[in-house]
């Protein structure tokens, strides 16, 4: 099963932030953070098709997070069939290579969290809602994630790869850590006293 995904930019520091969220939040995710644009797929598109994808969204802006709406979840009942986090993306050119039959809205995001507690997903929420993050920047090629695999092993972070060995769980306390790092970074600050 293939499906295709815009990645931000690995020389970014907002990716290096969220793939470390995901790595403390969801250690079993197994892939860079990344927004889902078609898919599932049971054939890869021809070279022709996927060329036209990057024709059309290739430098065109994209927003992330608190740049516009900030945070979103999805809940499906309360016995922790589905519980995720999400951060909204403003990319409007993405509906024009839109294609997700299971989930037909239009609706980019980027998952942080993905787990079975309710209860979980709700301090990741507040966590986010607490230390918002914003990334403005251009749309990348269009990018093939193949179910079950890596997205590019070479983008993998390494910070994901350690939390994904060691990790038992969701890790509030880094993920909060994580936040308060790069929001004194940001504001040219430190913690370190």
């Amino acid at each position: 099963m293939f499906f295709y995904c815009i990645t931000p930019p690995a020389r970014l520091l907002f990716t290096e932030v969220v793939n470390a969220l995901r790595a403390a939040l969801s250690p079993s995710a197994r892939v860079v953070a990344h927004v889902t644009v078609r898919g599932p797929c049971t054939e890869l598109a021809s070279q022709k098709e996927h060329e036209n994808w990057d024709s059309i969204v290739r430098g065109k802006p994209i927003s992330y997070g608190a740049a516009y709406g900030g945070v979103g979840t999805f809940y499906t009942g309360d016995n922790g069939v589905q519980n995720t986090v999400y951060l909204k993306v403003h990319a409007p050119v993405l509906e024009r290579v839109w294609h997700k039959p299971d989930y037909p809205v239009f609706m980019p995001h980027m998952s942080i969290y993905n787990g079975p507690s309710r209860q979980e997903a709700e301090a990741v929420e507040a966590l986010l809602e607490r230390y918002p993050l914003v990334c403005h920047t251009e749309l990348p090629p269009v990018t093939v994630l193949i179910k079950g695999s890596l997205l590019r092993e070479h983008a993998y972070p390494r910070v994901m790869a350690d939390a994904t060995r060691y990790a038992k769980g969701t890790d509030l306390d880094l993920a909060e850590k994580i936040l308060r790092a790069h929001h004194l970074r940001m504001r040219g600050e430190s913690d370190i006293g």
